[in-house]
């Protein structure tokens, strides 16, 4: 157990500061008013931590010196994330989360993935040409 948290410590790290984070009661959060207003704060934050977590579990294969073939680890990690977006999406329903979880964080969870990978692709392609 102790060297599976130390081989994916980074990805541990952002499922947990995830959950910590969607778990913080409603009532601490401002609301955002309206669909026109989706492209605030919270669409962001939900592009910026699932962004991070994909980036994470890339960068703890790509520290492992995986052997997988990277199209796999692609679509693995990205229905990892998908599935923990929704996760996340459907705790907040839950009645002493006191929160709104819908459709629209799910996708800017998704997206944000979809983010995180593009940009460590981008990184590390350039980094291996140097």
């Amino acid at each position: 157990m102790k060297t599976f948290v130390k081989q994916y410590k980074y990805s541990l790290l952002c499922f947990a500061g995830i959950f910590i984070l969607m778990a913080i009661p409603g009532t601490m959060i401002p609301p955002v008013p309206d669909f026109r207003d989706w492209l605030q704060w919270d669409k962001i934050s939900h592009l910026l931590f699932f962004g991070g977590l994909s980036y994470a579990m890339l960068y703890d294969r790509y520290r492992l010196k995986a052997t997988a073939p990277a199209i796999a680890a692609y679509l693995v990690i990205f229905l990892i994330g998908t599935a923990y977006g929704a996760f996340t999406e459907w705790f907040q329903h839950l009645p002493f989360v006191k929160r709104d979880g819908n459709y629209f964080d799910w996708c800017a969870d998704i997206t944000g993935i979809a983010l995180g990978m593009l940009l460590f692709r981008l990184l590390f392609k350039r980094k291996k040409s140097n």
